[in-house]
């Protein structure tokens, strides 16, 4: 113990490759095998999964919602054995890109906004579980002074920007740069 020796580890490694079924391509029995007991058994693809790995036949839960997936795109109805139809799987947030208009590069943040001088703020928001509320904050970097506000409308524009409006009006005049990241709630920001 405690010392090192490449060729025992290769060989363990080699070993150890062997043994796990990694990123190989699925047999075509498994594949059957998988459908069967979807249509049989009315399981989901990761009891499937799970049941076919107990049986040293291995197939990614994944690979079976694609299967799923493909079959129903060529007019097959695999997925009327599933539970939930397919009609769960979770969506990418926010939807198409949107470019914020004249933004500006935290590269070219003047030194002065280092944190020394009164005026300069972070922001960001704090978004709730499933999307839903959200909270924006504004830190001032020389202070550490905390201001957060709830947004009434989620991570909206428009009503961020009144938000901060509101937040920073009693220094008005004072208020030299606000740093965001570039989430579309910064998008009025002018």
């Amino acid at each position: 113990r405690g010392h090192y020796n490449w060729e025992t580890a290769q060989a363990n490694a080699v070993r150890t490759k062997r043994k796990k079924p990694g990123n190989r391509s699925v047999d075509k029995d498994v594949m059957e095998e998988a459908k069967r007991l979807l249509v049989t058994e009315q399981w989901s693809p990761e009891q499937i999964s799970g049941a076919l790995a107990n049986d040293g036949k291995y197939i990614c839960h994944e690979t079976i919602y694609r299967m799923i997936r493909k079959d129903k795109a060529e007019g097959g109805k695999l997925y009327q054995h599933c539970r939930h139809r397919l009609k769960h799987r979770a969506r990418p947030v926010g939807g198409r890109r949107i470019s914020i208009v004249n933004r500006t590069s935290i590269s070219e943040r003047p030194a002065e906004a280092d944190g020394k001088r009164f005026g300069d703020f972070e922001m960001d928001t704090i978004v709730g579980r499933g999307n839903h509320g959200a909270i924006v904050t504004l830190i001032e970097r020389s202070t550490n002074m905390l201001f957060m506000r709830k947004l009434k409308k989620g991570k909206n524009a428009i009503e961020l920007a009144r938000t901060v409006i509101h937040l920073l009006s009693p220094f008005k005049g004072h208020v030299k740069s606000i740093t965001t990241d570039n989430g579309t709630e910064f998008a009025c920001h002018e």
